[in-house]
């Protein structure tokens, strides 16, 4: 029995060890959405625990994804330390999906306001698969750095700079269309996704999740970060009927007590 304990024990800790790394995106959708924080120097990258899945089934829900203080990591409080100018950092949320022998290829990302109905219809399903591709490979070099495959929701830190987000230029341009995919800290932008269809021969399909108030933003707030995914509520058509018929109570029993009166 003891045995059987600690052989459970054992197991528990190898799950909880596996599960604090940073998920892959993978075939299931299941892998997980990051954050990157770049300039020309640096980049600095979190995993923020949301899966693409997870991600799609509450797409209209606000939440506060993440909010970066001077004590979070050494990784955050070195990338501050070495910025040399404030106004040329950068961010961007990504994720993908790899292919499971069909119509699965899909990158999840943000997408600045000035290639918002810009780009719609100049991609192509190869287009999809070349930047999922990328995504991964990117997951895959940052899985053993910094805290990224041994803390839950890890960050790590790269010299690199763009370089380190290579993204910039590749996920930049499809078919040459401008794709902006990051943009300044302060400002605010949407989630676009791209799903490969099933054959390359056709224009893979298009969602935005966010409109021109747009959706995402990271914002420096006091002394730190906040990442940020805000829905502005907007009334269904039962909403509206339900508001228009309270408007006309109002409007009858205002008529009919000037009417007594």
């Amino acid at each position: 029995m003891k045995l059987k304990m600690i052989v459970l024990a054992l197991g528990l800790v190898a799950s909880a060890a596996s599960q604090a790394a940073l998920v892959a995106p993978d075939n299931l959708g299941n892998g997980e959405m990051m954050l990157v924080v770049f300039d020309a120097n640096q980049s600095y990258e979190k995993d923020l625990g949301i899966t693409y899945s997870q991600f799609l089934a509450s797409a209209g829900t606000s939440a506060n994804w993440a909010t970066l203080t001077s004590s979070t990591s050494a990784n955050w409080t070195n990338f501050l330390a070495a910025v040399v100018d404030p106004t040329a950092v950068q961010y961007a949320v990504i994720n993908g999906k790899t292919p499971n022998g069909g119509p699965n290829d899909a990158v999840l990302s943000t997408i600045n306001a000035d290639s918002v109905g810009n780009v719609i219809g100049t991609f192509t399903s190869d287009d999809v698969t070349g930047a999922r591709a990328q995504v991964s490979t990117y997951y895959g070099n940052l899985a053993f750095s910094g805290t990224m495959n041994t803390s839950v929701n890890g960050d790590s830190r790269n010299l690199a700079g763009t370089a380190g987000y290579y993204l910039t230029t590749a996920m930049d341009t499809f078919n040459g269309s401008l794709y902006g995919n990051s943009s300044s800290v302060g400002t605010s932008m949407v989630f676009e996704r791209l799903q490969r269809n099933q054959s390359g021969l056709f224009d893979p399909t298009e969602t935005l999740y966010g409109d021109a108030a747009n959706a995402v933003s990271f914002n420096q707030v006091g002394g730190n970060y906040v990442l940020q995914y805000s829905v502005q509520a907007v009334p269904e058509a039962s909403g509206y009927a339900m508001a228009l018929a309270g408007f006309g109570l109002i409007g009858f029993f205002g008529i009919r007590r000037r009417n007594q009166a």
